[in-house]
């Protein structure tokens, strides 16, 4: 569960293979790295934020949840999942 603040994540394995939770408004996701895939599910319990700095990052997981999802950054994010939220 994501908190409060950043969670940098470096290259596709870096949250292991569990689900990744958005427990706190002001949180934020940073992709760290170009071309990584997110693969683990993501649930929104509050608003949170995936900063792309200048990089790509694909989620290709569902997204589900009330909370909302922000984009930052001036890099490219896709999401390719079968997304609820």
């Amino acid at each position: 569960s994501l908190n409060k603040g950043t969670l940098s994540i470096q290259n596709n394995g870096s949250l292991g293979s569990g689900s990744l939770t958005f427990a706190q408004n002001g949180t934020t996701l940073l992709a760290g790295a170009n071309n990584l895939t997110l693969s683990n599910l993501v649930q929104l319990t509050a608003g949170g934020s995936v900063d792309t700095s200048s990089n790509t990052l694909n989620v290709s997981s569902v997204i589900s949840g009330n909370g909302a999802l922000t984009k930052t950054g001036s890099g490219t994010l896709s999401l390719t999942g079968a997304n609820t939220y």
